[in-house]
């Protein structure tokens, strides 16, 4: 009996060890095009300088332009919610 039980608590400590691997998706909006696109562009060219990897963990940035248009960049928020 004791055991089993010292087998079952190995088992559920060792499936607790493994690493959970997950993707993390990183949402964001510029205003590359319209009358600000002359801050967006830098701002959407500084992405591909950010890291792809944290803890080890993949990193994809979702870049999202709102055309200097609040309602445009209300629709980005919501479509990521």
């Amino acid at each position: 009996m004791k055991k089993a039980i010292a087998t079952g608590l190995l088992t559920i400590v060792a499936s607790m060890a493994q690493p959970v691997l997950a993707q993390i998706n990183i949402g964001v909006t510029v205003s590359a095009t319209g009358p600000a696109a002359s801050l967006g562009i830098p701002e959407k060219n500084t992405i591909s300088l950010l890291p792809t990897t944290m803890g080890g963990q993949k990193v994809n940035y979702i870049v999202l332009d709102d055309a200097t248009n609040p309602t445009e960049a209300n629709k980005n928020c919501q479509a990521a919610g």
